[in-house]
């Protein structure tokens, strides 16, 4: 096959480029200088041209350097859908469940568990997650799972972030019932991931590993959400009640995606 004219021109081109760069570095230096005298214009000229064959002209530079951009656009597109699918599917899937009410929900990624530091105060039995204010968050927002367990709720609210308690809190009281007896009780937080079922009837039978969901007696939460089990059973004659620990139903080393609860729906069938 012929080779083209191009190509051969190109082939030219550089042969004569690199006998002038062979003699300017193992020349003397006097005919070191002759030649750069004389060839600067033609050297000049055979490197535009060889880089214009291989770089393109800067038209065609310009255009590269677009299309790399708009490549990058798209891509960044791209990542922005895949997360957008990933959210509606999440959402759906929580709204899915068999609920009494439709909850109107709110997604968002946990950034920090239990010990955090907000401006040098460190909470304990909190989470961070990455919405606030901006993003439609309030104080009080009651926070869950997709499969309706409770987290916590809003306690503070910054622009993009929030600080959510956890029901293991402290300052967490619930008021919640058996699900297999309807007793109703109180759930507290006491600190360090440990949450004791308290005020329960101690004339009434409480099982290990009954579950434990919200009442509709308290306002703050919505009812039939998870707390989680009964653990050991504390039946004291000289107390008034029953106590007992619960264990929480969510995993804390797992935790990633979260809900917010912006508004319950109610529908009349």
């Amino acid at each position: 096959m012929k080779m083209g004219f191009t190509k051969k021109a190109f082939l030219i081109i550089l042969a004569i480029a690199v006998i002038f760069l062979g003699l300017n570095f193992w020349g003397g230096q006097q005919l070191k200088s002759f030649i750069y005298d004389r060839s600067f214009n033609w050297q000049s000229f055979f490197w535009n041209q060889a880089n214009s064959f291989i770089f393109g002209n800067k038209d065609q530079q310009e255009l590269n350097k677009r299309l790399i951009k708009e490549n990058q656009e798209l891509l960044s597109q791209l990542a922005d859908l895949d997360s957008l699918k990933k959210e509606n599917q999440e959402l759906h899937q929580a709204l899915g469940l068999d609920l009494n009410s439709d909850f109107e929900l709110i997604m968002a990624e946990v950034t920090a568990k239990n010990n955090i530091n907000i401006s040098g105060i460190a909470y304990g039995d909190s989470l961070l997650i990455n919405k606030g204010t901006k993003q439609g968050i309030k104080k009080g927002f009651v926070v869950v799972l997709g499969s309706k367990v409770l987290l916590g709720k809003v306690i503070d609210v910054y622009d993009n972030f929030s600080r959510v308690l956890m029901i293991s809190g402290k300052e967490s009281v619930i008021d919640v019932q058996i699900e297999d007896n309807a007793n109703l009780a109180l759930s507290k937080g006491q600190g360090n991931q440990k949450v004791i079922l308290d005020m329960f009837p101690k004339d009434q039978e409480l099982k290990q590993g009954a579950l434990v969901i919200t009442s509709a007696l308290g306002s703050a939460y919505p009812a039939g959400l998870v707390i989680g089990t009964i653990g050991k059973i504390s039946n004291i004659d000289s107390e008034a009640f029953q106590k007992a620990e619960i264990e929480p139903a969510y995993n804390l080393n797992t935790l990633k995606t979260v809900f917010i609860i912006k508004n319950i729906i109610i529908t009349n069938e």
